[in-house]
């Protein structure tokens, strides 16, 4: 195993990009000799949470531990696993002191198509599982360091010409997965500015109107999400991703939603597992967003946000212009509460 490293220690020289970019190569990408190959991992490996294997198989995505020459370490792997995810990593360690896994390689299985991204294993309890036996003095140096890891996020520059929702440009767009808010179709919207965000909930709210009968909604209730500066979100923050050691954060792992959205989408998102009716570590995450600061009017529109874009959608109900696609379905939205746990 490898040790997790000092929280927030520099660990380049290298200055920030001043326009940092995800876009891939067009060749896909090779695997290193020193790697195993897919089909060792395949065989091989151990999954990491072997009770959730129904979420990993619905989702196209399957997390494995393998000891090779010695050293385990860990792959996440699947036909919904991009590369880019390994690109947003590598930029957040090399440009801040966030805690992030080192990126080992990058891989495409020939045979199925299916891309593995290849990381250090960090040995430590997710958030969940050590929050019971954390003294008051570690939860306190704990969201210190969650503070200082959205602040870290926030000094990375914006590309020129971003599409919200987009963490790579030429792969793959997410608007809807990185929001937490409906996985309903694809191709995404494409939304270029706040005013183009604000429209795309409203969008998303009227098609689940036969399902918001009891719920008061504000005629201006995009306006508490579609806000402030556009910023890397790694809308994910749940307990189970966040990794700690000795009252530490130890590192920030599973960025597959990661994208360019108003920063505040952040905060919204630790509001959508609150929200939940089997929110996975409570108090924890009401810590976390406690580190926000939110005014009390914000809250409750996220609140009322969270409950309207969760929504079962209307039948039949019209995309937006230029897109197509078909609901997931609610089976998505449930599985969502039983996510793998990544801790070692």
């Amino acid at each position: 195993m490898i040790n997790p490293r000092t929280p927030f220690a520099p660990r380049t020289n290298r200055p920030v990009a001043s326009s940092p970019s995800f876009t891939s190569s067009s060749k896909r990408p090779s695997l290193s000799q020193h790697l195993p190959s897919p089909s060792f991992v395949r065989t091989n490996g151990a999954h990491v949470d072997p009770d959730n294997l129904s979420y990993c198989r619905l989702h196209g995505q399957f997390v494995k531990r393998v000891t090779w020459r010695g050293k385990e370490i860990l792959i996440k792997y699947g036909e919904e696993v991009f590369s880019s995810e390994a690109e947003v990593m590598r930029l957040v360690r090399e440009d801040t002191t966030v805690p992030v896994p080192a990126v080992l390689g990058v891989a495409v299985d020939a045979a199925s198509g299916e891309t593995f991204i290849y990381e250090e294993l960090v040995d430590a309890p997710t958030l969940a599982d050590a929050w019971d036996s954390l003294t008051p003095a570690e939860i306190k140096s704990i969201t210190s360091d969650f503070s200082r890891c959205i602040a870290e996020l926030a000094k990375i520059d914006v590309p020129a010409n971003v599409l919200l929702g987009n963490y790579n440009m030429s792969l793959h767009a997410r608007v809807a997965d990185s929001c937490h808010v409906t996985r309903s179709y694809r191709p995404e919207p494409t939304l270029r500015t706040l005013v183009n965000f604000r429209e795309w909930i409203r969008f998303e709210i009227n098609r689940r109107s036969h399902s918001l009968n009891e719920l008061s909604i504000p005629a201006d209730i995009e306006r508490f999400l579609a806000q402030g500066d556009i910023g890397l979100v790694h809308a994910d923050l749940s307990a189970g991703n966040i990794l700690v050691k000795s009252g530490r954060i130890a590192a920030i792992v599973d960025w597959a939603e990661a994208a360019w959205l108003p920063r505040i989408a952040e905060a919204y998102t630790l509001v959508t597992y609150l929200e939940r009716h089997r929110c996975e570590c409570r108090a924890g995450l009401q810590a976390l967003l406690a580190t926000f600061n939110l005014d009390a009017e914000t809250l409750e529109g996220f609140k009322i946000l969270s409950k309207a874009l969760t929504a079962y959608p209307n039948k039949n109900f019209p995309m937006l212009r230029g897109n197509g696609g078909a609901p997931r379905g609610a089976q998505h939205r449930e599985a969502d509460s039983r996510r793998p746990r990544r801790g070692a």
